[in-house]
């Protein structure tokens, strides 16, 4: 915000107040004169004393610089796309740009996350090192600033490229395996990054993370469509994820233990479950019996300590059949158990 507009802001709080220059003044502890001159441009108040002039006014900071966090977000983002072609076909243009939009916007996360990408694609793409130093600069002042799960870890990811280019694999390999494990880049990044052996394991790893996200979407899909009265569509989403990881486990060269991470076997048998629910709703129920039997099959053989922990594991099937309107089948559901 400029001062001027600053002086006009203060003016006309302050008469929406209902107040004189000399009752500011004196809640503030300043002269009527020093008030007079903030209204008027000639001088503006000193930097302690504006949360307290915000206060009496009634107003945010953000408010009283006449500063909108959304506008800026908007401006910034139509900025970038409007001139997104550059970031390909003129890379030091796009940059060029980006570092005047911080000179009006200085340390905004967009723009400097923007600058990083643009360093990063000329040293995938160009091989260019020119801007090493100031890539690993920009990334740790992004990792250590933002708030942003996935900016950060884009960020980990562009400076774990830069120490790579300067033979540091130990310092990048460092940090792609300190990156949240809850975020999907890990894995991608690691993959992308790396090489040999190396790079061959975090792929595989990465598919699982893919592969588990994918399986799960499919079961939400089916729980969602389910919930909606769409018993035919629940029954193709729970067929998809079924068919999705069965896929993986008939033909993956990993064999099946790579995939059986903790508690896939309960999504196993959830998905035949609910598409029995889906078959006793449509009123198939020949169909609805057969996917029962499946679900005594995986739960009495996928853990090794069922035996001994059967009455735990059976406790969450009942409620499943309870809560997808199963009641009428659970005597003989009990009845495998016992």
């Amino acid at each position: 915000m400029n001062e001027l507009n600053l002086a006009t802001r203060i003016r006309q709080l302050r008469k929406k107040k209902g107040i004189t220059q000399e009752t500011m003044a004196a809640a503030l502890l300043v002269s009527p004169q020093a008030v007079s001159k903030w209204e008027s441009g000639v001088s503006y108040p000193e930097l302690t004393l504006i949360p307290a002039l915000a206060r009496y006014l009634g107003v945010s900071l953000d408010y009283l610089f006449d500063y909108d966090p959304a506008a800026v977000e908007q401006e910034v983002m139509k900025l970038v796309q409007d001139n997104w072609t550059l970031f390909f076909d003129n890379p030091g243009k796009y940059q060029s740009m980006i570092r005047s939009a911080l000179m009006k916007y200085p340390e905004h996360e967009g723009l400097l996350s923007a600058l990083l990408d643009s360093y990063e694609y000329e040293l995938r793409n160009f091989d260019r090192t020119d801007h090493l130093e100031e890539i690993i600069e920009l990334s740790a002042r992004l990792m250590d600033e933002s708030r942003n799960v996935e900016r950060i870890c884009s960020a980990m990811d562009v400076q774990a490229a830069a120490w790579l280019k300067l033979g540091r694999e130990d310092k990048a390999l460092s940090i792609l395996e300190a990156m949240p494990r809850e975020v999907d880049l890990r894995y991608d990044s690691m993959a992308f990054r790396l090489t040999g052996e190396k790079k061959l394991d975090a792929a595989v790893k990465a598919q699982r993370v893919h592969l588990q996200n994918l399986y799960m979407g499919c079961f939400e899909e089916g729980n969602a469509l389910f919930f909606l009265g769409r018993y035919r569509a629940a029954v193709t989403a729970y067929e998809r994820g079924r068919m999705i990881l069965t896929m993986y486990l008939n033909n993956d060269r990993q064999g099946q233990k790579a995939y059986l991470w903790d508690g896939m076997q309960t999504f196993h048998w959830a998905f035949h479950l609910l598409t029995a629910a889906c078959r006793n709703k449509l009123g198939e129920k020949d169909a609805c019996e057969a996917e029962l039997e499946t679900v005594w099959r995986i739960i009495s053989t996928a853990w090794e300590d069922f035996r001994e922990k059967k009455d735990e594991y059976m406790q969450a099937v009942y409620a499943c059949m309870e809560e997808h309107g199963l009641v009428e089948y659970l005597p003989m559901m009990r009845k495998k158990a016992d």
